[in-house]
């Protein structure tokens, strides 16, 4: 509002006459610019029948009728509020709130329309766009119609982002509708979560940083715009899943307007991951006592199972506490939380999720909670990167065409030669070029990848989609290279490993193609015959049971390996059992069934043990060839000699 309006709602206000040094003094000039004003003013106060009277000794008044005051006040005031209206910043907001937060499907705006909005020369619209350009070039595009096209939703969100960073005002003038104060409080409640579950208080920058991400994601969200967040390798994905579980509860209690998708989710826990949030238990001093004592048990118990101690790792004690605790709750209320990873998690950490299912069965016991596959996996989840922060573990790649029916003979070749704890995935080349591949070891191609880039440290590895054994051993030489130092696992483990099956393999507990309807008739079988001859107690069956609750023990190739509670075991065995026909098992057809009954006293074994199924029965064709014999002589042959290879 200039002065001369400002003069001119000041005197109106004043009954009875001022001097011009009363008005000098409240708007900051001097008498004689005052005169000025009346002057100037003279025209608009004739609009309305007004006029200003200049009184020798008294001063100076504004005369007319009472009604006419009250509409020339209106019309000030409404200029005012244009003036705001119509501002740079006001343009500027409005063009962003037009092409990023409007239902218009095409986000098509002109600069004439908009010049005809707010009453300036298209010089300034092109301006502003020019200003917007700055932040969204990537993927706003001028054509010769002057209208403006967007694409790419994490571009736009990143582009928007770095906007309101700099330009907080046009962040507060988008989001100041009713609605945007309802994702404010959103927001706030998911920032609330964090706060009470970080190990050290967030900054303020983060914490921004974090609400401006977020209000923009929901408000997106409204107008059905949502990430395709990128693809990624599963050894990175694990580090961004740990907040997954409180994220996901999160979007499940807001507002059904606000559609969160998987996606998002994704995005957001990358968010968290990206600004060094770091998860814990805010209740970590006052859980429940018995529940702190047994999560030290499981993480003693998995310690002693991987090798590796565990024990003085907080961030996995603090981390198991905060996933523990809301899975109680979830699970005594009937919620299932669905991990997105599960399938890839079992499948490439089958042998993690083996080893840690043996404590497991013993603490939801004690917890008296039933764990399923979900929950097993999120665990496994939170001590695989225990591992990573405490041991190395070598990452591999295997690359092969899409479709390529002869990928998954390859990987079950090369995960046979690498060491227990190692993990490997299955990519193609176009995946591979999208992905951040710092963490990866060695990439082992079947197809030539000159266009891709790759770190320094990693490894790569040419061999044919069907390697010779010559290749295989030449990745078996990169592999002990890589690990330099360390004990050879691979040569020293694996006449351990085998010799350690065999140990606790007797005929008399070897069934040949036997016929069975289902997984409970193989179970109650062999938990009968156990436990008629000593091997077993009474309550293992029900363990065997609890553990396939927690996920079915199969694997893809055919074989399951079904295992109980130690306190249920007296005296250790392996029974193998082969089908005539395959029975399902989970999410697999199988024939073969290794069923594990492992006493407490021999849990040390029990690494060795899984890591050596596990590498043997990657082969479809050992599987084959097992489920063929006629004599349990043949199956005891076979396992040594595989044991002398």
């Amino acid at each position: 509002m200039n002065n001369i309006d400002k003069f001119i709602l000041l005197i109106m206000n004043e009954d009875e006459y001022k001097p011009s040094v009363y008005f000098s003094s409240k708007i900051g000039v001097s008498t004689k610019t005052i005169l000025s004003y009346v002057k100037s003013s003279r025209e608009k106060l004739r609009n309305y029948d007004c006029y200003i009277d200049s009184a020798p000794r008294k001063g100076l008044k504004l005369i007319g009728h009472k009604n006419n005051f009250e509409k020339l006040e209106e019309e000030l005031q409404n200029s005012y509020e244009n003036e705001e209206l119509y501002s740079t910043l006001s343009r500027r907001s409005y063009i962003i709130e037009n092409l990023f937060f409007s239902n218009n499907p095409e986000n098509k705006i002109t600069y004439s329309e908009l010049s005809n909005i707010f009453f300036v020369s298209t010089s300034s619209i092109r301006t502003d766009f020019e200003f917007i350009e700055c932040y969204f070039s990537n993927f706003l595009r001028d054509d010769s119609t002057k209208n403006y096209s967007v694409m790419d939703e994490k571009s736009i969100q990143e582009g928007l982002k770095n906007i309101f960073q700099d330009n907080p005002q046009i962040f507060k003038k988008i989001f100041s509708q009713d609605v945007d104060r309802e994702i404010s409080d959103v927001v706030n409640k998911y920032l609330s979560i964090i706060r009470d579950k970080t190990i050290k208080e967030m900054n303020s920058y983060v914490s921004d940083s974090i609400k401006i991400s977020l209000s923009i994601l929901l408000k997106r969200g409204i107008f059905g715009k949502h990430i395709e967040y990128d693809e990624s390798l599963l050894i990175n994905k694990i580090y961004w899943m740990q907040y997954y579980a409180l994220t996901k509860e999160w979007s499940c209690s807001i507002d059904n307007r606000f559609l969160i998708s998987e996606q998002d989710i994704n995005f957001i826990c990358s968010l968290l991951l990206a600004h060094g949030v770091k998860i814990y238990s805010s209740s970590g001093k006052q859980i429940n006592k018995k529940s702190n004592i047994e999560i030290k048990e499981f993480i003693s118990s998995i310690s002693q199972l991987l090798d590796c101690n565990l024990r003085d790792d907080s961030r996995l004690f603090n981390s198991l506490v905060s996933h523990i605790e809301p899975m109680i709750i979830r699970i005594r209320a009937g919620i299932n939380l669905k991990n997105p990873l599960k399938k890839e998690i079992l499948k490439q950490y089958s042998s993690l999720c083996t080893l840690i299912s043996y404590p497991l069965e013993k603490l939801q016991n004690s917890l008296n909670v039933s764990i399923n596959a979900d929950e097993l996996s999120f665990i496994a989840l939170h001590v695989q990167l225990a591992l990573e922060r405490n041991r190395k573990i070598r990452h591999y790649i295997l690359v092969c065409p899409i479709g390529l029916g002869t990928s998954q003979l390859v990987f079950e070749k090369i995960k046979q030669i690498i060491p227990l704890g190692d993990v490997i995935e299955i990519s193609d080349k176009k995946k591979l070029k999208k992905v951040d591949l710092e963490k990866v070891d060695i990439i082992i191609s079947t197809t030539k990848l000159d266009d891709v880039v790759i770190p320094e440290r990693t490894s790569v590895l040419e061999v044919s989609p069907l390697p010779t054994d010559s290749e295989i051993g030449k990745i078996n030489l990169t592999i002990q290279n890589k690990i330099q130092h360390e004990i050879n696992l691979l040569s020293e483990s694996k006449i351990d490993d085998s010799s350690s099956i065999l140990h606790y393999i007797r005929k008399d507990f070897i069934y040949l193609n036997q016929c069975f309807n289902n997984k409970e008739d193989v179970i109650n079988f062999i938990s009968n015959e156990l436990r008629v001859n000593g091997f077993v107690k009474d309550s293992f069956k029900n363990s065997v049971n609890n553990r396939e609750n927690m996920g079915a023990t199969s694997i893809y190739t055919g074989v399951a390996i079904p295992h109980s509670d130690p306190d249920t075991v007296k005296k250790s065995i392996i029974s193998i059992i082969t089908l005539k026909s395959p029975i399902i098992w989970g999410n697999n057809k199988v024939k073969l069934i290794f069923l594990l009954a492992i006493a407490k006293e021999d849990l040390n074994g029990v690494k060795s043990i899984v890591s050596s199924l596990y590498s043997t029965f990657v082969n479809k064709e050992t599987i084959k060839k097992i489920t063929s014999f006629k004599q349990k002589e043949e199956v005891i042959k076979q396992l040594e000699s595989m044991r002398k290879k």
